[in-house]
């Protein structure tokens, strides 16, 4: 990746991917999504990428294969929610943190608190 916003991208690509996966095994335990399934990001610069109509020329070169987070998007299966980087868990595995940061991420992530809501949809 070129940037923090590519690196990003393709990642949210992998888990949109793991949400289809995850709906279908739902459907075939007959519990259909009806709507959208919400996936956090806190980089602005990936959630527009994700919902941008057209290809810009700074993003041509990233993998047609992780394009189909667009598409995703597109048909409704996922839908991006703005996610401020202070509520992040997954910053525990990727910076240093200060002490009241690090203990809500890891109370979060062994299931001891609850993650603070998502902001609203991500506007288009």
């Amino acid at each position: 990746a070129h940037s923090s916003a590519e690196a990003e991208f393709m990642e949210a690509c992998k888990a949109a991917l793991q949400v289809v996966w995850l709906r279908r095994i739902l459907d075939a335990f007959g519990h259909r999504q009806l709507g959208p399934t919400p996936l956090g990001e806190d980089n602005r610069a990936c959630q527009l990428m994700s919902e941008a109509a057209g290809q810009k020329d700074r993003v041509k070169h990233i993998d047609l294969r992780v394009w189909s987070l667009k598409e995703k998007v597109a048909e409704g299966v996922v839908q991006l929610h703005a996610v401020a980087t202070a509520y992040m868990p997954a910053d525990i595995f990727t910076k240093a943190l200060p002490q009241p940061a690090f203990e809500r991420h890891r109370d979060v992530l062994h299931g001891l608190a609850r993650p603070p809501p998502m902001l609203p949809r991500v506007p288009q």
